[in-house]
């Protein structure tokens, strides 16, 4: 059986003539973990609003799972197998746990029933019925992520979901991510600034600096190549200390 892939290729993103993305290729294959890494500013979400259909790319190509899905509406990628999260928690303010999770189930097509497994997998269930605003921030990008969960993705698309957590609160989120590969077998894509959890987390690292790709392999690659070391990391061979959660706009 061929694995399914999500592929970028030579994608190229101005906006107003600012080059965000300047002929970027990158392929995740189900069952792998990919992370996305760079300064700010380097167009890291503008590729992940490209591979999710929010963002149309001036030049090159969206194809997933074998499909060109270049200039789709994100409804059509989400179609294809693609869900995501993004980078300001985006949840519906007057709804619960379940009720939230719920609109991505049926939004996909998915049974009603696949919710409460879901929420029990990610730790939710014992608030289920509490407005998801009222929870604690982890707890919220926890409900986001189980929303994305809900339509059954190959592809999960992950925007910065450790901004403005701890260091307890990120191992939480690495086993989470680390269960989610394993019992669902999806590939997940996921752009942060906790570098900690980037170089225990991924299989594979890619590195964006001014809207190209400077670097990409294992995380020991990238730990140790020059150019990453003077565009993001800072200091000769490891990583530099975590950027403050909740920075600007990647």
């Amino acid at each position: 059986m061929t694995t399914a892939t999500l592929a970028l290729r030579d994608v190229v993103k101005r906006f107003q003539g600012v080059v965000a993305l300047d002929g970027v290729s990158l392929e995740v294959a189900e069952g792998e973990i990919v992370g996305l890494i760079g300064p700010n500013g380097s167009g890291k979400t503008t590729l992940l609003n490209i591979a999710s259909g929010v963002n149309r790319p001036t030049e090159g190509r969206l194809v997933v799972g074998g499909v060109d899905a270049t200039g789709r509406r994100p409804n059509q990628v989400a179609k294809l197998g693609v869900g995501r999260t993004f980078q300001q928690i985006r949840l519906f303010d007057d709804m619960t746990v379940h009720d939230n999770v719920l609109v991505g189930a049926v939004a996909r097509g998915e049974d009603r029933d696949h919710v409460a497994p879901l929420l029990a997998r990610l730790n939710l269930a014992a608030v289920a019925d509490r407005v998801a605003v009222t929870l604690s921030y982890g707890d919220q990008r926890r409900v986001e992520i189980a929303r994305a969960l809900a339509g059954s993705p190959r592809f999960l698309l992950l925007d910065e979901p450790a901004a403005g957590m701890n260091e307890s609160e990120s191992d939480a989120l690495l086993a989470t991510i680390q269960a989610i590969r394993e019992e669902q077998g999806c590939a997940v894509l996921i752009v942060d600034h906790d570098l900690r959890l980037m170089m225990r987390l991924c299989d594979r690292i890619h590195v964006l600096a001014e809207g190209r790709t400077i670097c990409e392999g294992t995380p020991d690659k990238v730990r140790a190549d020059p150019l990453v070391i003077e565009a993001y990391l800072g200091s000769a061979g490891a990583p530099a200390e975590p950027e403050p959660a909740g920075g600007q706009a990647s």
